[in-house]
C-alpha cells in the first residue's frame, strides 16, 4: 500500500496527517487531531500459483494466514474441503453472496477476477464483532478454470491500532453557519486523490460570512474493529457525534455527480440521493444535512468547486415531508400505526433531524445495499424477494428464505416485535419534542 492510497491504520497514517497539516496550518484558526482505535491488517508474505505457475495477485483485507492446496470450483454448491471458489462477478455484492455459500459448503478461499473488496463474514451489516473471514485474493492476468490446482500461501497480521482524523477551522462571524467539508485519507480501495485536493480547496476557501471547517478521516474504507461486517465508515460514525450542531456537511469525492440527503431541497440544484456507503450517510444519521460533491480532476484550478460549495451553503430546505417523499417506496411498506405517529412529528422543530435517527441500511442478496426509515421493518417486508436479507444492527438481522413451512409465521412475529420496538421509540421521541 502506498502513502497516497493507504489502509486505515497503516504505517503511513501519520505521514498523511502531517501532509494535510502542512496544507492547512497557515490558513486555519484552529487545528485538532482526533484518534480512534481501529482494525488494521498487513501482509507479510503472499504467494499464489495456479497449475504450478505464479500468478500476479493481491491478498485483500482481512484475509487470514493460511496455506491452501486445492482445486478451483466455479459453483459455490461444489465447495468442499480443499477447494477454492472463483468469483467472476463485477460487484462486491456478487462476492458477498458467494461468501455466504462458500462458507456454508466448505470452500477455503475465494479468487476474484473483477473486483476488490474487504473479506467479511455474514451476518452482513453487523456493527459489532463478526466471525473471522475467509481468504480473499484478487488475481491479475489469469483465468482459473474448474479443476485447476491452486496453491495459496499467505501470512498476514490483523491488530488494533490508532487511526487519526484532522479537523481544521476557519472562524466565521458570530452566529454564522457552520459548514463542514469532509474527506477521507484511507483510500486503498477507491484510489481517490480527493483527500489532498479537498485540503487545497479548503485552503482557497474565502467566505468570512460562514464558519468553514475541514475534516479528513481515516477508517472509512475499512477499519471497524472485530472484523465487523459493517467494515466501512467506522470513524465517521464515531466522530459524527461531535458535529451535530453543523448546518451542512459536504463530502468531497473523485467520482462525478452530486448526491443530496433525502429530505434536502435547493431551488436550482438537483442531485441523486447519497450513498449508504458514504461518510455523508453517517453524518446525516446524526442530524446533519449532507451532500456528496464529485470534483473530478481539479488538481490545478478549484474555482468552479469553490463556487459550487458556496451555492450549496446557501439556503436549502430540509423537511420531514421531503424526507418521506424521497424514500416513498420503502415508506409505503410501513404499518399504519408507525405512519400515524410520524404525522405527529410533522411541524415540530427539527423534525427531520429527529427522524433521520431511524435511517438504517439493509441488503438483500442477490441485490445491493439500500437504506430506509425503519429499515428493519422494510427488510422483513422485502425479504421474500431475496434469498438472503440482512438489516443493520448489532447483532445484525438476518433472514434466509427457505421452503420451511414455518417461515411465514416467523416473519409475521418478527414483524410484530420490530413494529412494537419502533413505536416505543417514537413515543419517547414525541415526548422529548413536546
Amino acid at each position: 500500500m502506498s502513502i497516497d492510497h493507504g489502509l486505515a491504520g497503516d504505517i503511513n497514517e501519520g505521514r498523511r496527517i502531517g501532509r494535510l497539516r502542512e496544507i492547512l496550518e497557515d490558513v486555519s484558526d484552529e487545528i485538532k487531531v482526533y484518534r480512534e482505535r481501529i482494525l488494521t491488517w498487513e501482509v507479510n508474505h503472499s504467494l499464489v500459483t495456479i497449475n504450478g505457475e505464479r500468478v500476479e495477485h493481491q491478498a485483500l483485507p482481512y484475509s487470514p494466514t493460511s496455506y491452501i492446496r486445492g482445486h478451483v470450483v466455479e459453483n459455490p454448491e461444489d465447495c468442499r474441503k480443499d477447494t477454492v471458489l472463483v468469483n467472476r462477478g463485477n460487484s462486491r455484492f456478487d462476492v458477498y453472496y458467494d461468501i455466504i455459500l462458500a462458507k456454508r459448503f466448505g470452500c477455503e478461499a475465494l479468487l476474484l477476477t473483477q473486483v476488490e473488496t474487504v473479506s467479511i463474514s455474514p451476518p452482513y451489516l453487523q456493527s459489532g464483532a463478526s466471525e473471522p473471514p475467509l481468504g480473499l485474493i484478487s488475481i491479475k492476468g489469469a483465468n482459473p478454470k474448474k479443476g485447476n490446482l491452486v496453491e495459496i500461501n499467505l501470512e498476514t497480521k490483523a491488530r488494533i491500532v490508532d487511526a487519526y482524523a484532522i479537523h481544521a477551522i476557519k472562524n466565521g462571524r458570530e452566529r454564522s453557519k457552520k459548514l463542514l467539508l469532509v474527506s477521507n485519507h484511507d483510500t486503498w480501495l477507491s484510489k481517490s486523490k480527493s483527500w489532498v485536493v479537498s485540503a487545497k480547496i479548503f485552503r482557497e476557501l474565502n467566505d468570512p460570512s460562514n464558519q468553514w471547517e475541514y475534516l479528513c478521516i481515516s477508517g472509512m474504507e475499512s477499519g471497524a474493529p472485530g472484523f465487523s461486517s459493517l467494515y466501512w465508515g467506522y470513524m465517521a460514525r464515531q466522530l459524527s457525534k461531535k458535529f451535530t450542531d453543523r448546518d451542512l456537511a459536504v463530502e468531497v469525492r473523485d467520482n462525478p455527480g452530486l448526491g443530496l440527503s433525502p429530505g434536502m431541497r435547493y431551488q436550482d440544484i438537483k442531485g441523486d440521493l447519497i450513498s449508504p456507503m458514504s461518510a455523508s450517510f453517517e453524518l446525516l444519521r446524526n442530524g446533519i444535512p449532507s451532500v456528496t460533491l464529485g470534483i473530478g480532476d481539479t488538481s490545478t484550478d478549484q474555482t468552479d468547486v469553490i463556487k459550487t460549495l458556496k451555492a450549496l451553503s446557501s439556503n436549502f430546505k430540509f423537511s420531514l415531508q421531503d424526507l418521506i417523499n424521497d424514500l416513498l417506496d420503502e415508506y409505503s411498506l410501513l404499518p399504519p400505526e408507525v405512519k400515524s405517529l410520524l404525522t405527529n412529528l410533522s411541524g415540530k422543530p427539527r423534525e427531520p433531524r429527529y427522524l433521520v435517527r431511524y435511517l438504517g441500511r439493509y441488503m438483500g442478496l442477490p441485490g445491493r445495499i439500500e437504506y430506509a426509515l425503519f429499515h428493519k421493518l422494510v427488510a422483513v417486508r422485502k425479504s421474500l424477494k431475496h434469498r438472503f436479507m440482512f438489516a443493520e444492527d448489532n447483532p445484525a438481522l438476518g433472514i434466509e428464505v427457505t421452503r420451511n413451512g414455518f417461515l411465514a409465521s416467523y416473519r409475521s412475529e418478527l414483524d410484530r416485535e420490530i413494529t412494537n420496538s419502533y413505536i416505543y421509540r417514537l413515543h419517547e421521541d414525541l415526548q422529548e419534542l413536546l
